[in-house]
């Protein structure tokens, strides 16, 4: 049997077989399922994932909400700051009022950004201003509300979320109006925070202890003017301790701590008009006389 070669075709007798060289089979790529993941390869890779997630969303969810409560406290510090100077240079008015004396809300911000006389009248070359670079948003409200300012004459920020800011028109105190952040400098004052300054007088909510007295049942703390207990209420705030020199309050919710602003003299506990409501007659009893009583 004869064999010939020619360009890698072999001859075998008469017949002929195309073979190729050794080089190409080696070459020869494997099958594509060889190439993909398997199932249990793609179920750890994402549980790695997933547990990844778990670590690092925590943490950048806080640092979002540190940074917004951050920038409201900022702000909140520099309103209050440019309201005290406008009243500082306006005869103790605040910017609420016109040049008249008169309740003037529209104009609010346009005083403390722009430039006003010392009666209070707007005015481009007026001396006095501006006290602000411009008015401040507020994160935590909705996006069409963060710069709208509702005016009032509660003690605090009703926190009804209706607009970004709460401006009291007797104290000329501004408060946020969203029902979270600027907690250290609104009536929702926590001082425990790490960051964040210690509570003021305005924190508060407008009560004032002016005393606090043993009585034959226990203490009695002079609020605001008023005789009360443990238990009793002033104000929608419900007193839960009275200490040596301050009283707790829970308001909404919110614990309100109000410390000795003077002491008070036994005459002021005293007072006509300012008896304790515990010693008030009890419905459909008659209050007894003066007469009636034993010496």
């Amino acid at each position: 049997m004869q064999i010939a070669v020619n360009n890698g075709r072999h001859r075998t007798g008469a017949g002929l077989s195309h073979a190729r060289p050794d080089w190409h089979r080696a070459a020869r790529k494997p099958p594509r399922w060889q190439e993909a993941f398997t199932l249990i390869e793609l179920m750890i890779a994402v549980l790695l994932l997933s547990m990844i997630a778990m670590i690092v969303l925590p943490k950048v969810i806080s640092a979002s909400q540190d940074a917004r409560e951050s920038a409201l406290l900022s702000d909140l510090q520099t309103v209050r700051t440019g309201v005290e100077v406008y009243r500082n240079e306006h005869n103790a008015r605040g910017p609420h009022l016109d040049e008249r004396g008169e309740l003037d809300s529209e104009h609010f911000v346009e005083r403390l950004v722009g430039r006003t006389f010392p009666s209070g009248l707007v005015a481009k070359y007026g001396p006095c201003g501006p006290y602000l670079h411009k008015w401040p948003e507020n994160p935590f409200s909705d996006k069409s509300a963060r710069q709208a300012i509702k005016f009032g004459w509660t003690a605090a920020s009703p926190r009804d979320n209706t607009t970004g800011w709460y401006y009291n028109v007797d104290t000329c105190l501004v408060y946020p109006n969203s029902q979270h952040g600027g907690l250290s400098l609104s009536r929702d004052n926590d001082s425990s925070r790490p960051g964040t300054p210690a509570a003021s007088q305005d924190d508060t909510c407008g009560f004032r202890l002016n005393g606090i007295m043993e009585g034959p049942d226990g203490r009695v703390a002079m609020i605001n003017g008023q005789r009360l207990r443990e238990g009793q209420t002033i104000d929608n705030a419900k007193i839960t301790e009275i200490g040596d020199y301050q009283v707790k309050l829970e308001l909404d919710g919110r614990e309100i701590t109000v410390g000795m602003s003077k002491a008070a003299s036994p005459d002021e506990f005293e007072q006509p008009g300012r008896q304790d409501k515990t010693e008030q007659p009890a419905p459909g009893e008659e209050p007894s006389s003066p007469e009636s009583q034993t010496p």
